[in-house]
């Protein structure tokens, strides 16, 4: 696995996440990139995925 292209944005209390990720399939050797998107919230010490996105890139 290996990300690339973070980016984190804050949009009032919530933190707008994006990242690519190329993934490998041990038994075929296929390589797979995705883009990801993710919308976090922080509560107290904790952090919670509100939203989850995934498309290829």
């Amino acid at each position: 696995m290996d990300l690339k292209n973070l980016s984190v944005r804050k949009q009032g209390d919530v933190y707008a996440v994006t990242c690519d990720v190329q993934l490998k399939d041990l038994s075929s050797g296929a390589e797979m990139a995705y883009h990801y998107t993710f919308d976090l919230v922080r509560e107290g010490d904790r952090w919670y995925v509100v939203r989850m996105g995934q498309g290829e890139i």
